[in-house]
């Protein structure tokens, strides 16, 4: 029994030993990154497919004194730009540059022999899985104006007052009605509150004589005025229009040329159904347009447009949208070809390069504020006078000299002696602190240059160029 508890305690210190030869290694040191080397282009070569992970940086590292070295590391990889398929170290590779670029830690143990040959022992990865990029989205505003689909039953009513609001406070002789509903947004409050933007058109019935109904018709040429209201529905279904603006429908397209109107209906038509917006954009501004150069007739058209509050799963596009005032800003410029009545654009729309005025060196914005005009005084600045002038002011007499002086002296007795101390720091000297030994620095991948393109630094200048 005494002899099992002694070699039990022989056998511990022995294990103590052991651990106390393990020291921790700088991440810089040549010999881990040796180690790495091997470990990570030992798990490369053990994948058949699939991009090679190169080194992102080195994390931890120590080092066994036994008869055998064997270092322990671990180590953050990155996806690179390389296939297995090619056959390159990782070394000749860069980062891959996506978002769902993968990532992973190895922990590896490796073991050195005569301080050239490196093993790896044992090695584990652990490989992030990617993920999808997350798309923003709006969530709802419960206390806000939501849009809600035109063809909703709850506009029924809505509408029939607002089109009757209209018939009874125009000075137009004929009866409108409704042609069609562009938009609707619903707000809840005590109640609720509407704004909507709808169409009407000009039927045969007389104000005089008729009130709409059933038998009222749409005149062929009839006018056709598009309006905007606002309305109030309380608890009791009891319906109020709020406000109420129409206006002829060729008021509001006569700020864009007529040979430009298909064009640009044909262009917008292609970026709302390509872009991603949850809502409809619209033409803002129109910079310049001319003539299609080539073959063919045709449009080229610079324009900015910006989202409105039209959303695409609710409603249709309608050149009525409003904009949104925090909607996105696109400078679009489409190319549009007119063959035998049908329109082909193409467009490229991009964010606008925001410029940023530079102030003139010396102004201040603030300049204006400042400049006060001189006070009029009656001694003269002679400064501003001749070398010789006529006037030149009078010598002071004695007596005044005397005062002078006399004064000078009081004031000079009245002011204490300043000490100025010698400069001295705040805080004591403290000893420099070691560095850390690690982690160590991001791996920087070497960039390939095409050795045919690049320039050489002494062909920059060349001395027969400044003669």
């Amino acid at each position: 029994m005494k002899l099992a508890l002694a070699l039990l305690l022989v056998a511990s210190q022995l294990n103590v030993l052991v651990q106390s030869q393990e020291k921790d290694l700088s991440c810089k040191d040549n010999d881990v990154f040796q180690a790495v080397d091997t470990a990570l282009t030992t798990y490369n070569t053990q994948r058949s497919s699939g991009s090679q992970y190169v080194l992102y940086r080195i994390t931890g590292a120590s080092l066994t004194n036994s008869d055998e070295q064997i270092f322990a590391i671990t180590y953050e990889v990155r996806e690179g730009d390389c296939t297995i398929q090619t056959g390159k170290n990782w070394k000749d590779c860069g980062y891959k540059k996506s978002e769902n670029q993968e990532q992973g830690k190895c922990a590896a143990k490796v073991k050195s022999e005569n301080g050239k040959t490196f093993i790896v022992i044992e090695q584990n990865c652990n490989i992030a899985p990617v993920h999808e990029a997350v798309v923003a989205a709006r969530g709802p505003c419960h206390g806000c104006f939501n849009s809600i689909s035109t063809n909703s039953s709850d506009l029924e009513e809505i509408l029939k007052h607002a089109v009757q609001h209209f018939n009874e406070k125009s000075n137009h002789e004929h009866i409108f009605a409704l042609k069609e509903v562009l938009r609707a947004s619903r707000q809840v409050v005590n109640g609720w509150n509407y704004k909507f933007q709808y169409s009407i058109i000009q039927t045969d019935c007389l104000k005089e004589t008729d009130q709409l109904n059933s038998e009222c018709q749409p005149k062929p040429q009839g006018e056709i005025r598009i309006c905007s209201d606002s309305a109030y529905e309380d608890a009791h279904m009891n319906i109020s229009i709020t406000s109420q603006t129409c206006n002829l429908e060729n008021e509001l397209n006569s700020s864009i040329s007529p040979e430009l109107r298909e064009p640009l209906k044909h262009s917008l038509e292609k970026i709302n159904s390509e872009t991603k917006s949850n809502f409809y954009f619209k033409t803002l501004r129109i910079l310049k347009a001319e003539p299609l150069v080539g073959s063919g007739t045709g449009h080229t058209i610079e324009f900015y447009i910006k989202e409105t509050e039209c959303s695409k799963e609710k409603e249709k596009y309608s050149e009525y949208c409003g904009f949104n005032e925090f909607g996105n800003v696109l400078k679009c410029t489409a190319n549009v070809l007119e063959e035998e009545g049908t329109f082909k654009p193409t467009v490229l729309c991009e964010e606008p390069v925001q410029v940023l005025m530079k102030r003139p060196p010396g102004f201040s914005p603030f300049r204006s504020s400042l400049v006060e005009l001189p006070l009029e005084s009656g001694v003269p600045d002679f400064d501003l006078l001749g070398p010789n002038p006529t006037n030149p002011p009078a010598e002071p007499s004695t007596q005044e000299e005397k005062t002078g002086k006399e004064d000078d002296i009081e004031d000079d007795d009245l002011i204490p002696d300043i000490i100025v101390e010698p400069k001295s720091s705040l805080f004591p000297s403290l000893p420099d602190l070691p560095e850390p030994k690690c982690p160590g620095q991001p791996w920087k991948p070497v960039e390939v240059t095409d050795q045919g393109t690049e320039e050489r630094e002494d062909d920059v200048f060349n001395l027969s160029d400044a003669i």
